[in-house]
């Protein structure tokens, strides 16, 4: 092969590879559904499910009583809250086996009965490491008021978040008796298997590959040209 050509086409391959990495990867989300008000939440729920068979996923911390409702945190159907009243911190850790990684793209939190709440924070935590991923204090949680996705708050990352062990925690304690008041639900997640690249950001358009194809092709073409 020309050495010219050589730069354009390992371009052109890792590229393919990027986007077969990208189009094998598949998100799950937890809605929490519930039919009955304040009932325990299942603490496997979210475990190997299809889409994310490496990863696990465990609710805490010590002294927090996840429970699950039906309506009227905003606009949400069945949330996740945390019922100790005054204690106010709920979180939720997604492990992933040895040689994944776990992806985080996005979850919706909403108040209860039609009022707007003000909370502590909000964070997405890598476990392994300690570090924050994301972080917004003094977090405006909808209940009464429509924002651009409705009457709840969603926190969506353009490029997910990704660690092997991955933690959304938040902490509404500085609402006392009405730390129950806030709730989660519609958590998008995936997995990505580790392998030298980055874990994908969105699953390509068929015509992507097609132009993608077409450019592999098109270089390929070059070279029979240049040894013609």
């Amino acid at each position: 092969m020309p050495r010219t050509l050589k730069p354009i086409f390992a371009s052109l391959m890792l590229s393919f590879g990027v986007l077969l990495c990208a189009s094998s990867a598949r998100a799950e989300v937890l809605t929490f559904p519930t039919l009955t008000n304040a009932s325990a939440n299942d603490p496997n729920y979210g475990d190997r499910l299809p889409g994310t068979p490496n990863v696990v996923v465990d609710y805490g911390p010590a002294g927090a009583l996840p429970r699950r409702w039906t309506t009227n945190y905003g606009d949400l159907v069945g949330v996740l809250y945390e019922e100790n009243d005054g204690f106010g911190i709920l979180e939720i850790t997604f492990s992933a086996d040895p040689g994944f990684v776990v992806t985080l793209s996005s979850f919706d939190m909403g108040a209860y009965l039609n009022t707007d709440r003000i909370i502590n924070s909000v964070q997405v935590i890598d476990v392994g490491s300690n570090t924050t991923l994301f972080s917004q204090s003094n977090a405006l949680i909808r209940g009464s008021t429509t924002g651009p996705d409705g009457r709840h708050t969603t926190f969506s990352f353009a490029t997910p978040l990704f660690a092997q062990f991955l933690r959304i925690r938040f902490d509404a304690g500085n609402l006392g008796g009405f730390s129950d008041d806030v709730g989660i639900d519609n958590i998008v997640f995936g997995q990505h298997q580790i392998g030298g690249l980055p874990p994908p950001s969105a699953v390509p358009e068929p015509t992507t590959m097609l132009l993608l194809g077409t450019g592999l092709a098109g270089v390929a073409a070059k070279v029979r040209r240049r040894r013609a």
